[in-house]
């Protein structure tokens, strides 16, 4: 330990998060200039914006609509961001969809992919391959993009 208190972004506000990303910086002796955080239970991804040094400002960067919401984030090195969603397995047995958004550096929705399970809890990427854990399933995909 060398003494540094932890640098609160925001205290007691957030509407149970789940994942965070860090978008890249210009130069990698920088620190991250944003960071995502998704939003279980309020179905969105807020943005923290570094404005100045160690001042952070927050905002929706996308408000998304059905299903339990956002569980997994990944920020590629173009800064893309990867959303995975949680949904629950229904009865009966339907074969339903896992959902990845896929959205721009500005917040556009670019692309829905999808896996064959619902529960998505991980994402990683290397080259052009996306990696996806899913929960209900116990599963790992991969996703050439």
């Amino acid at each position: 330990s060398d003494g540094q208190l932890p640098l609160p972004l925001t205290l007691e506000s957030l509407a149970y998060p789940s994942a965070l990303a860090l978008a890249p910086a210009p130069d990698a002796a920088e620190p991250a200039p944003f960071v995502y955080v998704a939003e279980m239970a309020a179905n969105r991804i807020v943005r923290f914006a570094r404005r100045p040094v160690d001042v952070f400002v927050g905002s929706v960067f996308f408000q998304f609509a059905g299903g339990a919401g956002p569980s997994a984030l990944l920020c590629a090195p173009d800064g893309t961001l990867f959303v995975g969603h949680f949904d629950f397995v229904q009865g009966g047995g339907a074969t339903q969809q896992g959902k990845i958004s896929k959205l721009s550096p500005r917040g556009e929705l670019l692309e829905e992919l999808f896996v064959p399970a619902p529960e998505i809890s991980g994402l990683a990427l290397k080259g052009r391959t996306l990696y996806v854990t899913e929960s209900s399933t116990n599963s790992l995909f991969a996703i050439e993009l």
